[in-house]
């Protein structure tokens, strides 16, 4: 079974988009499945890249490789 034939796909969430009310206000019909478990991966915060001048240096997350680490969701 697919994702296009059933219109479904699953979304590892963390940070604030853990929050069931800010998910849905992009999608209404995001329902809760179960927490997980991302392997090999850490949160990293202040994640701004090349855009230092342009961008907002709070607690912004992102998640990014790292051997033996975990991230929980």
């Amino acid at each position: 079974m697919s994702v296009a034939s059933v219109g479904r796909f699953l979304y590892f969430a963390y940070g604030s988009n853990l929050l069931k009310e800010r998910l849905q206000l992009k999608n209404p019909s995001a329902t809760f499945v179960s927490t997980g478990r991302l392997k090999d991966y850490k949160l990293r915060f202040g994640f701004w890249g090349e855009n230092v001048q342009s961008c907002w240096h709070g607690g912004s997350a992102t998640v990014e490789f790292s051997p033996g680490a975990e991230v929980w969701g």
